[in-house]
């Protein structure tokens, strides 16, 4: 039973190697999967000091500082609406993982809020790096409620 199960895992490991080693004969110009096995819609080319759009569990890769930033998601958002008048303008809670590339790297947790007049809860500087919210939408709305999935961000990663 045992040796069924290891010709079966075997027999899945070489199909995926034959899948990956054919994607350049075959044309395609995309990986099949991502250095962690996601999808490759998951992973996002970024570039320092230019800011980067981000969904939901969607990583922006720094090649060239061998770095990883994860928008994981929207922990609260209390703005007002902009279909209502409110006395205070109310904030946003973003939560990123940074990480370097690698196997053994560990994950730093951030957490960073867009609230007006008050830009530097919207910037955490992280070992070499300063990571910066700037915008977080869909702005809410009374008519409708935003899904988790549908929150993105736009985030900008310098060095200093």
């Amino acid at each position: 039973m045992k040796s069924k199960r290891l010709s079966a895992v075997l027999l899945f490991i070489g199909l995926m190697l034959l899948v990956g080693l054919m994607q350049p004969v075959m044309g395609c110009s995309q990986p099949i999967f991502s250095p962690a096995g996601q999808q490759s819609d998951t992973f996002v080319s970024a570039i320092l000091d230019t800011p980067v759009e981000l969904r939901p569990n969607q990583i922006a890769q720094f090649e060239s500082e061998q770095l990883n930033v994860a928008f994981i998601n929207v922990s609260a958002d209390s703005r007002c609406p902009a279909d209502v008048s409110c006395i205070q303008a109310g904030q946003v809670t973003t939560v990123f993982e940074l990480w370097a590339q690698g196997q053994d790297s560990q994950k730093t947790s951030i957490y960073l809020t867009l609230r007006a007049a008050q830009s530097d809860l919207a910037i955490q500087q992280i070992e070499n790096y300063t990571v910066e919210l700037l915008e977080v939408e869909p702005y809410p709305q009374t008519t409708q409620a935003i899904k988790p999935e549908d929150y993105r961000v736009k985030v900008v990663v310098s060095q200093g």
